[in-house]
């Protein structure tokens, strides 16, 4: 017999990374086409004649050039893919799209896609006489260019001037195209896109993120009071708990201090959806859940499948949907409800069940369209742990052709559990990242979850434009859809620039490919990937790839967002509904709701972006400049650490994190988050002699506990500086030095680097800096665990004050060379003396910091030419010092010896050959000069090798006759003068008469 039902009439969500949304058809506003051409013919010629032109400048055209050319490469200014979808629409009338050519499907979506079989996709007709677009120009005034799209029948919807320059309006095609070429014949650049549809526990992240307590306890950085988060997305509920005291528009005493509604203009914030706030909760929330009467925790667990207009396989379907974990004996109770409203003859069974582990505990398995039951189970001490609540769906084919026809249920599970874990004194155990922070709710997704490029533009350059009025200095977006998207990706790049932290989620969409569409895929955001609370990355966070413009790998981080195989993240349900509208009231104030996605580790990499901003002087130090949000970026990106050897959940080793040690992977980006670890890198310097120390543990080892260290140095430019991380035996740390300007897209740039794959070796860092001012030093965990020491030691100074001084002449053959030597460090330093050819000729060891070290040097010839340095050394590091110079003395040649003829000598011959022994002590060759004994030179010698004999024939002397003689031996510089020596000569007989 055919079953009586009533129909509900709800529509289901589809949500960008957060939960799924199956069978959403949106709507085009329609617009009645026109045949008068005649305005078209006068709105160019206006154009033609106003000689409007854009006033840029060089460098922001080629900047916006850049940014578009990937999408329009055959620069006719419309974006190729929208090119191709406009030549269907001349073709035939219409397009009717797949949605998910428009919208970006959750992972949860894709798996009920592919487990229930879904035909006959809802499709989304896309009219010729009503195209969504957005068109940029380059910097300056377009103002004639919009009034001329109106003036031809376009429909302006919105002006962009921060986020991008240009405008979102509806157009026909007739009148896009005769706009276009308006623009392109009096040489206007311009860049014509879609306008696309985009949509859209706590406790243990806080943990894993080393918040609780060593962020919000030891460092005492719970977020910064002065400034707020903005959360991009369905809206926030002002009126839960953790919105506490609620919304007051720029009253920094309220949590809520600005609003923004794109998609309806309300003037007071609330979330029809629930994801806003959910992700709002996980950044700042603050405050208590309600807690149920027992103390417990109090979580909703809801949702609604509309498949209307598809047939899905009839069969059992069974699905793991939240899972909580119980710390304490207790009562647990599910407070059930569930609702058919298939038409027809097909039926839909829903089986309810309550697991400790993979054991049922208790079960409600009963064939009826409408029942509400209570589960329930008491835990005791040996069943604590985790629980679930899961369901199976019996689609029952009673019309033979084996599908469901328009299958529609709803149901919801009020769960209470004792959770009561260690709170650290931090607080409450559901508070978020930086609880202290402020929110701004900028609304761009509907109840349904989904909302057009075009208002999430809107929405971001409103942020840009008061971001000074509401203090914001993050801003959070859970969204995403297709890569590429240009006028997404600038507004997001051009947010960045102006000062805000821009956080995006990766996707859900699992590995196998580049999978991150935009605006994650923009350079300048940081793109989080999620993992589990056991650090594994999830099976479906997103594989990614090059970004759009392919300057960098995406994603940058991973962050905790909850798992289907273990904990969800727990975080605000907002109070205005249940199952996103499916039930209209809320069936349990201020309680909590679990979920997973990339969208819940988005806002928690948010808050993390906050605490560091606290960190780095809050508010009252910002000054809106890219490079303060860049770096905020560059110092979380470099603090992260990678979770290899851990796979992907599910995967096995297949599409998992590698090790890069300090480099960047498609799964994780540079790893994961370690908040903890950059706030240390920004506040605690590691000075001169000192010393920074913590127990870090790799991921492999414990997800939980503190996996880096970091600190910064001051350095001078030039200086040598010796950087040490002790690692403990059995254990693989990496120790990285980063410069504190981010890259020109917020990427660190690390100047040095040690990863040593030893188990116990220390890794050593030699860097000369190359400018003054800040670095970094991050030390990280690759396996195993210990005490990870930093520690810097400085060369030590230059010596000085050399002795003999450089260049000195006249220096002793014995000289004592000596040198000032110091270290700023305060150590003793090892002095090592060393000749021009570089041979060790002595030391000087153990000399204090700012004493004299000094050697003797012996044996050295006169006269001659030495060079000498110094290697000064401290045990670590060493100087090398100038190399000096010095002349040794000239010594005066020696005193001549054994003259011939001896002195005194007597029978001279009249015609004696003089002569001398002369040597010099320097080795010189000499110069002989005789003199007689009137000071008469009477000869010479010359170039005498030292040890030689000079001499010289004195001719012509009288006989019996008395002289004296005596040389001066000179080296070219030096003379010596010897003794005067005499001699008489023969007396010569007479000669024989003559003439007798």
């Amino acid at each position: 017999m055919k079953k009586t039902k009533t129909k509900y009439y709800g529509i289901t969500i589809i949500f960008l990374i957060f939960t799924t949304i199956f069978g959403l058809n949106h709507f085009l506003i329609n617009s009645t086409k026109t045949d008068d051409n005649t305005q078209f013919n006068t709105g160019l010629d206006d154009l033609q004649s106003s000689n409007a032109r854009l006033s840029n400048d060089e460098i922001s055209f080629l900047t916006w050039k850049d940014e578009i050319s990937r999408a329009d490469q055959n620069e006719n200014g419309i974006d190729d893919k929208f090119e191709v979808r406009l030549k269907l629409l001349s073709e035939y009338g219409f397009i009717e799209d797949d949605l998910d050519n428009k919208r970006v499907n959750s992972y949860v979506e894709d798996i009920f896609d592919d487990i229930f079989k879904i035909k006959n996709r809802k499709t989304d007709k896309f009219s010729i006489d009503d195209i969504p677009i957005i068109i940029s120009f380059p910097k300056g005034d377009y103002s004639s260019f919009s009034f001329l799209f109106e003036e031809l029948g376009g429909k302006i919807k919105a002006t962009y001037k921060a986020a991008i320059n240009g405008f979102a309006g509806s157009v026909s095609y007739d009148v896009l195209n005769v706009f276009s070429n308006s623009l392109r014949q009096s040489n206007i650049p311009f860049f014509i896109e879609e306008d696309k549809v985009y949509e859209a526990q706590l406790y243990y992240a806080g943990r894993n993120m080393n918040l609780r307590p060593y962020v919000w306890n030891t460092l005492s950085y719970d977020g910064d009071e002065y400034s707020s988060i903005a959360i991009i997305d369905t809206g926030i509920d002002d009126s839960h708990n953790f919105s506490t005291p609620g919304y007051s528009d720029a009253n920094f005493n309220y949590k809520i201090v600005g609003w923004r509604d794109e998609v309806s203009g309300e003037i007071s914030p609330y979330d029809d959806n629930g994801h806003g706030s959910h992700v709002s909760g996980i950044a700042t929330g603050e405050g208590s859940p309600a807690y149920d009467g027992s103390g417990r925790t109090v979580a909703t667990a809801a949702y609604e499948f509309d498949y209307t207009g598809y047939l899905v396989v009839s069969g059992l379907y069974e699905y793991n949907w939240a899972r909580f974990n119980v710390t304490d004996p207790g009562l647990i109770e599910l407070f059930s409800e569930f609702d058919d409203f298939t038409p027809g003859s097909d039926d839909v069974d829903f089986w309810a069940y309550l697991y400790y582990g993979e054991t049922i505990v208790d079960s409600y398995e009963v064939n009826s369209d409408s029942w509400s039951y209570r589960l329930n189970y008491t835990a005791t001490t040996s069943s604590l742990g985790e629980y679930s609540f899961r369901f199976i769906m019996n689609l029952v084919d009673n019309t033979g052709d084996g599908y469901v026809s328009d299958f529609n249920i709803r149901f919801r599970s009020e769960m209470h559990w004792p959770f009561n874990p260690p709170l650290f004194g931090s607080g409450d155990q559901w508070k978020g990242v930086a609880p202290d922070a402020h929110l701004v709710g900028v609304k761009v997704l509907d109840q349904y979850g989904s909302g057009w490029t075009s208002d999430i533009i809107n929405g971001i350059n409103w942020v840009i434009t008061n971001r000074t009025v509401y203090n914001i200095t993050t801003m959070s977006l859970s969204l995403g859809g297709g890569s590429g998207d240009t006028s997404l990706i600038s507004a997001v790049n051009n947010a960045v620039e102006n000062g805000i932290v821009t956080v995006v989620a990766a996707g859900n969409d699992g590995p196998g490919g580049n999978n991150i569409g935009s605006p994650g895929d923009a350079d300048n955001v940081i793109s989080v990937a999620a993992m589990s609370i056991n650090d594994e990355i999830t099976d479906y966070s997103s594989q990614g790839g090059f970004s759009y413009t392919t300057n960098t790998i995406k994603p940058d981080i991973t962050a905790p967002g909850g798992s289907f195989y273990n904990l969800q993240m727990f975080s605000t349900d907002t109070n205005d509904n249940d199952a996103y509208g499916a039930y209209p009231s809320d069936g349990y104030t201020n309680d909590m709701m679990g979920a997973q996605g990339t969208s819940m580790a988005t806002p928690a990499v948010a808050g993390a972006a906050n605490l560091l901003i606290e960190a780095m002087g809050g508010h009252q130090s910002w000054g809106y400049t890219g490079t303060e949000a860049k770096r905020v970026k560059a110092l979380l990106l470099m603090s992260a650490t990678e979770t290899y050897p851990l796979s992907r959940e599910t995967f096995g080793g297949t599409f998992s994190p590698e090790l890069n040690r300090g480099g960047k992977d498609v799964h994780e980006g540079y790893g994961r988050l370690n908040i903890d670890v950059a706030i240390e890198a920004y506040t605690q310097e590691l000075t001169l002699g000192s010393q920074q120390n913590a127990w870090i543990t790799s991921s492999s080892n414990n997800p939980f506990d503190k996996h880096g260290l970091g600190c910064y140095v001051n350095l001078n430019d030039g200086k040598s500086y010796n950087f040490t991380l002790d690692v403990p035996v059995g254990a693989d740390y990496d120790l990285h030095l980063y410069s504190n300007n981010p890259s020109s897209i917020g990427e660190p740039i690390m100047v040095a680097s040690s990863t040593s794959s030893g188990l116990g070796t220390d890794e050593t860092i030699l860097y000369a800096a190359t400018e003054t001012g800040k670095y970094y030093l991050i030390a990280k965990a690759i396996s195993g665990e210990g005490n990870a020491v930093i520690s810097v030691n400085t060369a030590p100074n230059a010596p000085y004050s050399p002795i003999p001084s450089n260049g000195a002449t006249g220096v002793s053959v014995n000289p004592t060379l000596s040198i000032n030597v110091s270290d700023p460090d305060g150590d003793t330093l090892d002095v090592y003396f060393y000749d021009g050819s570089d041979a060790l000729i002595g030391t000087n060891m153990s000399i204090s910091s700012g004493g004299t070290a000094s050697f003797s040097w012996s044996g050295l010839s006169g006269n001659t030419y030495y060079e000498w340095y110094v290697i000064v050394s401290d045990g670590i590091s060493n100087t090398t010092s100038s190399t000096w110079n010095f002349t040794t003395v000239n010594t005066a040649p020696d005193a001549p010896t054994n003259p011939i003829p001896a002195d005194g000598a007597t029978g001279v011959s009249t015609d004696p050959t003089l002569s001398i022994n002369v040597s010099d002590p320097d080795g010189d060759t000499l110069d002989v000069y005789f003199y007689d004994g009137s000071d008469a030179l009477i000869g010479t010698n010359m170039s005498i090798s030292s040890g030689g004999t000079a001499s010289f024939s004195w001719s012509g002397l009288s006989g019996n006759t008395y002289y004296e003689w005596y040389v001066i031996v000179s080296d070219g510089i030096s003379n010596t003068t010897s003794s005067t020596w005499n001699f008489t000569t023969v007396n010569t007989a007479p000669d024989a008469p003559t003439n007798p």
